[in-house]
């Protein structure tokens, strides 16, 4: 769905037992959406050293 990426940041990631937490910051031009920016938090589980669920949480970008 992603055309062009404008840039890409994340923050320092936050540890808890088996858990990842980072908010993730997206420019890009998606396909039939144009340019957006998104700001999402990524959550990620881990076992034995593998990412084995993620999640992601944003608000959809507005619809004209």
């Amino acid at each position: 769905m992603i055309e062009e990426v404008h840039g890409v940041s994340a923050s320092t990631p936050i540890v808890a037992g088996n858990n990842i937490a980072m908010a993730v910051i997206i420019d890009a031009t998606f396909k039939g959406m144009g340019k957006q920016h998104m700001e999402e938090i990524a959550v990620y589980d881990v076992k034995d050293g593998k990412i084995v669920k993620e999640q992601f949480f944003y608000d959809p970008a507005p619809t004209a």
